[in-house]
């Protein structure tokens, strides 16, 4: 049995799309539009639950609030949450309040579909995944990137007390040079 993803967005465009998105990849997907249902969802389905998708904002909270009352309810505690949210946003203040809510990151809905099927393996599968050791400094935002081999868009960059980390949707080609 796959493990289930609740996609709890508000366009019923971009909820189409990450299911339809992550059925393809072999995930159960279950929906919600509001932060009610939401709710409801996550607490009747928490045993097959792998992740969450939020949204920042829904017409009966905000995403800061869905947060806390999943961790504040022991049946959804321990569930991952990913907030959709465009690269640019949200802001510094609300990135914080998220993160200290264990929010596990961002995610754009409109990334190439390989970025978000990466960061919903990564909170299914995190057994499998290496963890950072040190902190970010910066979340994350998309950004082009001029290698020797040529011009690359779509790549996935963060800085953390480790270092410059890119990740990309598709290899970089072998010894290509990275200017940032």
């Amino acid at each position: 049995m796959s493990a289930l993803v609740l996609v709890a967005v508000t366009d019923s465009g971009v909820r189409a799309m990450l299911r339809d998105l992550l059925t393809g990849a072999g995930y159960d997907v279950a929906c919600a539009a509001t932060a009610a249902d939401t709710f409801i969802v996550a607490t009747e389905r928490a045993e097959e639950m792998g992740c969450i998708i939020l949204d920042v904002a829904y017409p009966d909270s905000r995403g800061d609030e869905v947060v806390g009352a999943l961790r504040a309810d022991a049946q959804t505690a321990h569930l991952p949450v990913l907030v959709a949210a465009p690269p640019t946003g949200p802001t510094p203040e609300w990135t914080m309040t998220l993160l200290a809510l264990d929010a596990r990151g961002f995610l754009d809905p409109a990334a190439p579909p390989e970025e978000v099927v990466f960061r919903v393996n990564q909170l299914v599968h995190a057994d499998l995944v290496k963890r950072r050791t040190s902190r970010r400094a910066v979340a994350w935002s998309f950004c082009d990137v001029e290698t020797i081999a040529g011009r690359f868009a779509g790549f996935l960059f963060n800085i953390s007390e480790g270092g410059a980390f890119i990740r990309t949707t598709v290899p970089v080609p072998t010894g290509a040079t990275v200017d940032l």
